[in-house]
């Protein structure tokens, strides 16, 4: 009963304590725009066209300069170049697949506490 006393001054209050944790990425969406220009957008179609059906990265690259094709920085293709487009592009469809996750809530357990003012 001396306990109860205590706790049932002024100076303590029971307050219900519990955390929630949530998990999102929909809080950065407008700073990660990474938009590609309608050319960027023609020569990955393009590349990957001809790499679906079968043609390797230096037959694109050559392919693309002999068509006066330039790269995004303004140099001749190379077969490097040609694999970055199609690894950039993929990179970039995870990355926006990734901005929508938002994980379920998740509460700990309730309690009730004694906590001085």
């Amino acid at each position: 009963m001396i306990l109860n006393r205590l706790f049932l001054s002024e100076e303590y209050k029971q307050y219900l304590t519990f955390s929630v944790e949530i998990s999102t990425n929909t809080l950065i969406t407008q700073y990660s725009k990474h938009l590609w220009s309608d050319e960027q957008e023609h020569t990955h179609k393009r590349i990957k066209s001809l790499h679906d059906s079968g043609k390797g990265y230096r037959t694109i690259a050559k392919l693309l300069n002999a068509e006066v094709s330039r790269t995004a920085k303004n140099n001749e293709w190379k077969n490097s170049n040609v694999h970055s487009v199609l690894k950039r592009y993929a990179e970039r469809q995870a990355r926006l697949e990734r901005q929508s996750y938002t994980s379920e809530m998740k509460f700990s357990k309730m309690k009730l506490e004694w906590l001085k003012d």
